[in-house]
């Protein structure tokens, strides 16, 4: 299973947009929760500009090829690059283009959002059977093109089961 770092020194991010309170549910100007949409469909699903902008509290500067999102979002944000690796490497996978943004409001160009398979196990799926989470399993010809590319901020976990945050002690 493998996930972002989250180190002082990396550049973390969290989901951002138009209309979102500082407390309690984002919901858009037609009735979308939009944390909830945008996990399930993407950022064009929602009625709102919306972002991945450096957390507040994020005052490293190391951007990786995984970020870590300290927010409710559960969409990866991973550079082109670890996309591609991902895909080369037999991952079967939904991205769509974002905007990454640090605290002054400039862009982070060349990162991607990614949806994975959360209904059946395949070489790149969620670790939750239905609803995506912060982490995807990958399998080892996956594990190897990571690492063989040279990806970095990828955490690494060894896990028993095909949807390991399913079980009890998760």
């Amino acid at each position: 299973m493998v996930g972002a770092k989250g180190s002082s020194r990396d550049f973390w991010v969290s989901l951002c947009g138009e209309g979102k309170r500082e407390w309690g549910a984002w919901i858009s100007p037609s009735g979308l929760d939009v944390h909830r949409t945008v996990n399930e469909r993407g950022p064009d699903a929602v009625d709102v500009d919306v972002w991945w902008q450096q957390e507040e509290e994020s005052y490293g500067t190391k951007l990786h090829d995984i970020l870590w999102d300290t927010g409710l979002s559960q969409v990866k944000i991973v550079s082109a690059r670890a996309a591609q690796v991902l895909r080369d490497a037999g991952g079967v996978f939904e991205t769509f283009d974002v905007q990454v943004r640090r605290r002054d409001g400039s862009l982070v160009d060349g990162y991607v959002g990614i949806h994975e398979d959360d209904q059946t196990s395949g070489p790149v799926h969620s670790a939750r059977k239905g609803r995506r989470s912060a982490r995807m399993v990958v399998d080892d010809q996956v594990l190897a093109a990571i690492k063989d590319a040279g990806l970095t901020g990828f955490e690494v976990e060894a896990v028993a089961s095909a949807f390991p945050r399913d079980t009890a002690d998760s």
